[in-house]
């Protein structure tokens, strides 16, 4: 009892203790000088934890916040006494101007006079403008920002109304040139669009063919040109500038009239149109209005004509890079252009085998671009027709079928791209499955003056718009075509087009049946990232493409699902060969196949195996679902054996060539592997089938 009363009594006194401690130390605490209020204004950053806010009103207490990133207005209200707390813990800032934000918490020192208006306006200062906070370096800087004329309006696609477009002479056209270019690179700095103004300068550009003399330094006459180029281009652009001298050559809105003149009256209205060496475009600002619902899509490979173009068409899908980067199978409706003529090849690994020279080049890789029943009509080479070596020829006429040809004077390009050149228009049509009989436009005949020229122009005569006359070039002895007096272009080909001969088939799209007939399935424009003849998902939904177009499937929950978590799996798979065929790293392998075993894993827990007859009855119309039936190794029950190599293993080894061997042997062995396709059957009958098989690579034994 004695001893709990005297642990109260001491506890009792530890309190009293600590009270009258507090009150002393309260009592006898120096009073610190109310720091001067500070000046807020609406406008101003709050920056909270790391949290910057807008102040919105301020009021005679209290200060309202707003966060500028919500979506939507949050207003947040601080009291100023709680602002101003706030503001003194570390990290937390007042975005007024310097003054305010470095402003040190302790009292200010009375001795020191305040600034005047005019040192405050030599700090920098921040405000909002469009929405976000700016920062100027003093006040004139912001009165000037304020004051300024708000950015042009950028224009939509550029549209051509000038038949004389490009026309001038040489120094004209170099002049022209570089107002495009310096425009061009004005734009980009300001990183905005074109107006309709600065489109109508960068339209006049037209390139550096027959421009040669400007990046000749020993040609006194064009000294100051000269250097007037070197100084404005980079290197990269410079050399890219001086190697198009030869065959950057635009076409004349004359001709590009009569092609689209012609497509129309085979019927064609809109559709994917396909530029594949596009220049600046004009065949896209040359678009009739008939056919102003078309989608563009423009490849160019030298980088300021594709930037200009780009700045030309916004509204165009340009990529600006080679032909050979692109591949959208059976995706456009119509292809249009001017391609390059030469004898040099693109190297395309998809159409190396051909060995065609780079007009041809572009045919045959155009012709895969688009749809069966879609269009090619093309400015090329005389010699796409002409050439001796009919095999190109060949090519293209096993699937598509000749519309018509018209060969061109060799004045037609002489106005704007400074060149005189025969060159043919020629319009194909795809077919649908290839052809069995060869066409006479294949081979060469002859005319009455025994001239060699393709046999479609011999038997359409009328389609040569000029007199046949010999030239030697440096190909050897040939024909020419110089433009018939008095004549006049247009009207020439006004007259040639009514002679193209083809009917133009939208693309159908199949109607539901009967019972189904109260619901409009949806069509959508052909995404070009997925495989022609595949399923893919838009927001949710089951499409199919079928060439230009991709059509809804209408599916329950359950088969949506199946469909969807195979798309998924064939874009995984699809990933997994592209980055084996790069020979990316063994960790991004790994990472892939380990996502691969995660997708296929989930997907047959919950709708069996990919060989499933439900799965492919579902899947079975998309062309890579027998790639996701050979993910399954099955045993003679129809039964998962075992997942295939891909998922742990690089089944595809990128090609390398080699350049050099060290023995005999190994030279042997890699003329074996690039030859083996076609020796192997014929080998295994000689004699000496097994000293040739020991050499032999193991692919080629089996």
């Amino acid at each position: 009892m004695h001893r709990f009363e005297k642990e109260t009594d001491e506890r009792t006194a530890a309190d009293w203790l600590a009270v009258e401690k507090a009150k002393f130390l309260a009592e006898n605490e120096p009073v610190l000088a109310l720091p001067k209020e500070r000046d807020y204004r609406v406008g101003d950053t709050i920056r909270l934890d790391g949290k910057d806010f807008t102040i919105e009103t301020v009021g005679t207490l209290n200060i309202q916040l707003r966060d500028p990133d919500e979506v939507y207005p949050v207003a947040r209200s601080e009291s100023k006494e709680n602002l101003e707390r706030l503001l003194r813990q570390p990290g937390n800032i007042h975005l007024h101007n310097l003054t305010v934000n470095l402003t040190p918490a302790h009292e200010p020192d009375e001795d020191k006079p305040p600034l005047t208006d005019e040192e405050l306006d030599e700090l920098p200062i921040s405000t909002v403008m469009d929405g976000k906070v700016q920062t100027f370096p003093d006040a004139a800087a912001l009165d000037e920002a304020l004051n300024a004329e708000p950015a042009p309006e950028p224009a939509g696609n550029f549209h051509i109304t000038d038949d004389d477009l490009g026309v001038g002479g040489p120094k004209q056209k170099f002049a022209r040139n570089i107002e495009a270019i310096r425009t061009l690179f004005k734009l980009e700095e300001e990183h905005r669009g074109a107006t309709a103004e600065e489109q109508q300068v960068l339209s006049q550009y037209v390139g550096w063919g027959g421009l040669a003399d400007a990046f000749d330094p020993g040609k006194d006459n064009w000294a100051k040109e000269y250097a007037e180029l070197k100084g404005l281009l980079s290197e990269d652009e410079y050399a890219a500038a001086r190697s198009s001298t030869l065959n950057a050559h635009y076409t004349s809105p004359t001709v590009i009239r009569s092609i689209y003149d012609a497509v129309e009256r085979m019927g064609f209205r809109s559709g994917n149109i396909l530029e594949p060496s596009m220049g600046v475009g004009n065949f896209f600002g040359m678009l009739p209005d008939t056919m102003q619902d078309s989608r563009l899509y423009g490849v160019e490979l030298d980088s300021i004509t594709g930037r200009i173009a780009k700045k030309l068409y916004p509204q165009a899908d340009i990529t600006v890079a080679g032909f050979e980067t692109t591949d959208r199978r059976d995706f456009y409706d119509l292809a249009v252009g001017n391609v390059p003529f030469g004898q040099y090849k693109v190297n395309d690994k998809a159409y190396n085998k051909l060995g065609f020279s780079i007009h041809n080049y572009f045919f045959a890789k155009a012709i895969d671009q688009i749809r069966p029943g879609g269009v090619i009509a093309f400015v090329t080479s005389r010699y796409t027709m002409d050439s001796k070596d009919s095999t190109a020829r060949k090519h293209m006429a096993e699937r598509a079928d000749l519309l018509g040809a018209i060969r061109l004077p060799n004045n037609a390009f002489k106005a704007n791209a400074g060149t005189e050149v025969v060159s043919d228009i020629i319009f194909l049509q795809k077919r649908d499955r290839p052809a069995d009989i060869e066409p006479d436009w294949v081979q060469l005949g002859k005319t009455e003056d025994g001239f060699a020229i393709n046999q479609y122009f011999v038997d359409h005569p009328e389609m040569v718009l000029g007199e046949l006359t010999a030239e030697s070039t440096q190909y050897g002895r040939g024909t020419d075509r110089c433009p018939i007096e008095g004549a006049n272009l247009a009207d020439q080909l006004a007259e040639a087009v009514q002679h193209i001969e083809g009917q133009y088939t939208e693309v159908e799209v199949e109607t539901p049946d009967i019972a189904d007939a109260e619901v409009e399935r949806k069509t959508l424009p052909a995404d070009p990232d997925v495989k022609n003849f595949s399923y893919a998902v838009v927001d949710g939904e089951v499409y199919y493409r079928e060439n230009s177009i991709m059509t809804q499937v209408e599916l329950s929950d359950n088969a949506k699902a199946r469909v969807t978590g195979m798309v998924e799996l064939r874009q995984i798979v699809n990933q997994l060969i592209q980055e084996q065929l790069d020979d990316y790293p063994d960790e991004d392998i790994k990472a892939t196949q380990a996502k691969l075993n995660t997708a296929y894993d989930a997907f047959t827990a919950k709708y069996g195996l990919l060989n499933d007859r439900k799965n492919g009855r579902l899947f079975e119309d998309d062309s890579s679902y027998y790639l996701l039936c050979s993910l399954e190794n099955l045993d003679e029950n129809k039964q998962l054996k075992s997942k295939a190599d891909m998922f742990t293993k690089r089944t595809i080894r990128p090609e390398r060539t080699v350049t050099s061997v060290d023995t005999p042997a190994k030279h042997w062995q890699c003329t074996l592997e690039n030859m083996a396709v076609l020796i192997c059957p014929i080998w295994r009958n000689f004699s000496a089938l097994p000293a040739i098989m020991s050499v032999l690579p193991q692919s080629c034994k089996a």
